[in-house]
């Protein structure tokens, strides 16, 4: 949660290559592989130093993608929707 808690607060993401992560952040978050310390350290100096751009962008625009993709609301949804495309009907 920590992810989409930091994006909610308009903060730039930094993260690895792992599970649903990639697609979890989508466009506000840089994304390395794992275990690439050269890569990482790549990401934080574009976000730090390089891109000064970045940073207001996601701050601008990420917590609205936040509220759009991960709300209390938008999450019961799916889960609803999950729950009802595998419960199978008792006979």
């Amino acid at each position: 949660m920590v992810l989409i808690e930091a994006l909610a607060l308009g903060k730039p993401v930094i993260a690895t290559r792992v599970g649903d992560v990639p697609e979890m952040v989508g466009e506000f978050g840089l994304i390395v592989p794992p275990e690439d310390g050269e890569a990482m350290s790549k990401a934080l100096d574009r976000v730090l130093w390089q891109d000064v751009g970045y940073p207001h962008f996601v701050a601008d625009a990420a917590p609205e993608y936040v509220r759009k993709n991960f709300s209390l609301d938008v999450l019961v949804r799916r889960w609803d929707g999950l729950i009802q495309t595998t419960a199978k009907p008792e006979l």
